[in-house]
Order: structure tokens, then sequence, then C-alpha cells
């Protein structure tokens, strides 16, 4: 049995994957990472928020990191356009690495000693904890 489903692959379950991953907590995250956002974000969009908010927890893998690796300043990317987001979005997932399934969740079942999640290709996940990060 999985310890943590995560159901939803955008910002907060891809931040709360990557911080299981580090703490050594079996978890897997089920959806398709940051589809929403590429689908239904108005093509040049920015982001309200400035380079010091980031995804990941331990202070690593961060926006400002990403910004200085890629040769670049704040003031150069600031304020943050959607496709430079998604772009440091896909390089924290290079880093950290989450175990993510590529599906839906069609149905979930609270049992005695958990969850059992029924998934759209047929595939059933049971786990102890289930957080739901939508959005």
């Amino acid at each position: 049995m999985l310890h943590t489903l995560i159901i939803g692959a955008g910002p907060f379950g891809l931040t709360l994957a990557a911080h299981l991953k580090q703490q050594g907590i079996d978890h897997l995250v089920v959806g398709k990472p940051m589809e929403f956002w590429e689908k239904n974000m108005p093509e040049g969009m920015y982001l309200r928020s400035g380079s010091d908010w980031h995804l990941d927890v331990s202070g690593v893998y961060t926006m400002d990191a990403f910004i200085e690796q890629r040769g670049l300043t704040t003031g150069e990317v600031e304020p943050i356009a959607l496709d430079f987001y998604l772009e440091y979005v896909r390089w924290f997932l290079q880093q950290t690495q989450p175990s993510i399934y590529s599906a839906y969740v069609v149905d979930l079942q609270q049992m005695a000693q958990g969850f059992t999640a029924k998934l759209d290709d047929g595939t059933t996940i049971e786990a102890q904890n289930v957080v739901v990060a939508v959005g």
C-alpha cells in the first residue's frame, strides 16, 4: 500500500511530491504535469508572483537558482511570463524527479485502512493517505 497518493500534478501537487521524496516517504502523483496551466492559461500571461515564489520547500531548486543557472538576472525575467514559469517547472521536475503517473482518478473510495483510487486507464491504487491538490 502506497503511503501518500497525490491527486493533481500542478504546482502544489508537484511541490508536495518533491518534498515527500526528499523525506523518503513513498508517494505517487496522479495527473499530467502542469496540463491545466499549459492548456488553459492565456497566451502572453504573466504571473503575479515574483521570482521569490518557487516550488522547492528545501530551498535548493528555486526560481532564483533556475534564473542564475540560465545566466539571467531577476530584473530580466520579472514579471514572470507563463512560458518562463513552465520552463522552470520542467527544470524543477528534472532535478527532483518525483513519482508521477500520467492518468486521472475517476473514483476514490475510503476503506478501513486508507483509500482506493480507480484511474481512467483501469489501474487501481491503494494508499494510506490522499492529498487532493487540484488547485
